[in-house]
């Protein structure tokens, strides 16, 4: 009886639609076991026991462990079993040993519901486990929500964000899963903040939004701050906001790192030709949003590309334009180099000054 119960609520949590592409848990006579790879219990986890009390014994975790907080081998595997893929020491890490006493039979059905909820049109089943295992490792508070909370936030984010095909909504969250565990009222607050501070109208925040989930999860404060930290540093004539507006994932990196990629970036400007410097300082030349994505770029990449056409003599070295040498594709700027060694020299080293080495470094 027992486990007719937990086939059909496993059943019922996975919606059995007939949605093309989407699992499906089907219930069956015993004594055949469930079809889906999804959820095969082991010997030593199904189905539950029953306690003197006449209910459901929970499997996967001892008392002594759960007082503990720590997993034992019992918990390791009726949760192996039911959250295929999952980072079982990462989630008992993560969730500071909450997880500990979670019931196998009480977080298989949530997962499933997961996994029916991120799979994509056409997509296997395997590949959809695969998403939503990653999505638990991101965020590990998903297998708190039921099926329906957690189809009501995705109904709720796709209509916040202006999405219309769900597909989308799905690939959003499989990004950023932690979307899913914020309380729509929240996310809308932030929305209106972040159109606040970046002085744009409600569809324009909805699409920085969209490109960068992360900015929906950082408190307006930190946004701000980042934002003044930027117009800070800087070079004059440069807009922090039109940089954001254009290349929102700025407000999602770290600030410090961002300034240290900018001043390795000036101080190879100032090694180069002339030509930099006016890429460098003026938006016509190169607009705000080109020059916001150069600095989302590696700072050994920069300075590595940048300085080895910096160490160029005269005449070469102008060949190369400063967004192209940084964004070029390997093969690209290898090729482009080989060009540059083919122009002429206009200039030689003063008397006393050594010859420029290919592969210096700003």
């Amino acid at each position: 009886m027992v486990t007719m119960v937990l086939r059909r609520a496993l059943a019922s949590a996975a919606g059995g639609g007939s949605r093309r592409g989407a699992l499906v848990l089907r219930a069956r006579p015993p004594p055949v076991p469930p079809p889906s790879a999804l959820l095969r219990w082991p010997a030593a986890a199904a189905p539950p026991s029953l306690s003197r009390g006449g209910r459901p014994q929970a499997r996967g975790y001892s008392t002594a462990a759960a007082a503990a907080r720590t997993p034992d081998a019992a918990w390791y595997e009726a949760m192996g079993a039911a959250l295929p893929g999952v980072d079982l020491e990462r989630l008992a890490r993560v969730m500071s040993g909450k997880a500990v006493g979670w019931r196998s039979e009480a977080v298989a059905p949530k997962f499933v519901a997961l996994v029916n909820l991120l799979q994509l049109w056409k997509e296997s089943d395997a590949a959809a486990r695969a998403a939503a295992a990653k999505a638990v490792g991101k965020a590990p508070t998903l297998l708190t929500f039921d099926k329906g909370t957690l189809a009501a936030k995705l109904e709720s984010l796709a209509k916040l964000l202006g999405i219309d095909n769900m597909e989308q909504a799905q690939r959003l969250v499989r990004k950023e899963p932690s979307l899913l565990t914020r309380a729509p009222k929240t996310l809308a607050a932030k929305l209106k903040s972040l159109a606040k501070l970046l002085d744009c109208g409600r569809e324009r925040a909805q699409g920085l939004a969209r490109r960068q989930p992360s900015l929906l999860y950082q408190a307006p404060g930190t946004l701000a701050a980042k934002l003044a930290a930027m117009r800070g540093w800087l070079p004059e004539g440069r807009s922090a906001t039109d940089m954001v507006l254009r290349m929102p994932p700025l407000l999602g990196l770290n600030q410090e790192a961002l300034r240290g990629k900018f001043r390795r970036l000036e101080n190879c400007v100032e090694e180069g030709p002339e030509r930099w410097r006016d890429e460098l300082e003026n938006p016509q030349t190169l607009s705000d949003g080109t020059f916001g994505n150069l600095l989302t770029y590696s700072a050994n990449r920069i300075g590595g590309r940048l300085g080895r056409v910096a160490a160029l003599p005269p005449g070469q070295r102008e060949g190369m334009a400063l967004s192209s040498a940084i964004a070029y594709t390997d093969a690209e700027f290898e090729a482009a180099f080989a060009r540059l060694l083919q122009r002429p020299v206009t200039s030689e080293p003063a008397p006393g000054e050594p010859a420029p080495q290919d592969g210096a470094v700003c």
